[in-house]
């Protein structure tokens, strides 16, 4: 072989280690992208926009249409807005696993919120007109038996757990219960902006939409110190965490809106539904919304993260 083919065959060889070498690098760099992605950066530049993947339609009588929702950890549960009517549909294919009725013995009480305490689903039965008679009911997640009804305040709506308490959102009170999840007794009692709707919680302070729908309350849930109130457009009603971020579903906006957990600043607005979205629940990787005039439950799938 000539000197001229010896250098060559070095300059190829040579070559491919280079290439091997910048295709590793290549490789560890975009997993270090991955893992280093700066989620502010992209929800303030928008990159990603959160897209409706499904619409699944769900059982409904007359004057009970969807109107809050809560997860289980695999089931997506629907309350309606009259009837008091239950609907248990598996979050993977949207199949009906089960439709139960609640008692109301005035004939006129609303499920306004639901929440999941790891076993039980807990449902608000407020009453619309604030005639009294309001309740949480404690239903069975594995099979919708009833297990408890709880006497709360002044037309009881927005529910939400701590991991250790169940939180009620009283909104003619202008009060927030806090009762024990083993016996339904209320412990604690605390004030907040007028009218308290729907709640949620980010692992130190409960958020709920208050001052007839116009803005969002950080209340700790330690001692009930109001941190403060942060305004959303299009009539927000449903409220749910994240992980990261507060997300509303604003019932004349069609939208959802999403708020940074840490100090409420809005990082977006998404289309989500044409049927006022009245309710939202976040199931590990998307959040789903209820709308109420539509019958409809819209998946709005989150941003993934890229380079």
């Amino acid at each position: 072989m000539t000197r001229s083919s010896n250098k060559l065959a070095s300059k190829y060889v040579w070559n491919r280690r280079l290439l091997r070498v910048a295709l590793a690098f290549c490789v560890a760099a975009g997993l270090f992208c991955h893992a280093q992605i700066n989620p502010n950066r992209v929800a303030q530049l928008h990159w990603y926009q959160a897209n409706t993947t499904a619409t699944i339609p769900i059982p409904s009588q007359s004057y009970a249409q969807p109107f809050t929702l809560a997860f289980d950890g695999a089931n997506v549960w629907a309350g309606s807005s009259a009837r008091g009517i239950l609907t248990k549909v598996r979050a993977s294919d949207g199949a009906v696993l089960l439709t139960l009725a609640l008692p109301d013995s005035i004939g006129t009480l609303t499920i306004f919120g639901m929440a999941f305490d790891g076993v039980n689903i807990w449902a608000s039965m407020g009453n619309p007109y604030g005639q009294g008679g309001d309740y949480v009911a404690k239903v069975r997640a594995s099979d919708g038996a009833l297990i408890g009804a709880f006497s709360v305040g002044n037309q009881a709506q927005g529910l939400v757990f701590d991991g250790a308490s169940i939180w009620v959102a009283n909104s003619l009170d202008s009060t927030i219960d806090k009762l024990r999840v083993d016996t339904g007794d209320i412990v604690s009692v605390f004030s907040v902006p007028a009218y308290p709707t729907s709640m949620t919680y980010d692992g130190a302070n409960i958020w709920v939409i208050v001052n007839y729908f116009g803005g969002v309350t950080k209340m700790r849930a330690a001692d009930g110190a109001i941190l403060g109130t942060f305004a959303v457009a299009g009539t927000p009603y449903g409220i749910t965490y994240d992980g990261s971020n507060i997300w509303t579903a604003n019932f004349s906006g069609q939208s959802a809106t999403k708020l940074r957990a840490s100090d409420g600043s809005l990082l977006g607005t998404y289309p989500a539904g044409t049927g006022n979205p009245i309710s939202l629940v976040f199931d590990g990787t998307n959040i789903w919304v209820a709308n109420n005039t539509g019958s409809t439950v819209v998946e709005l799938a989150l941003p993934t993260a890229h380079c």
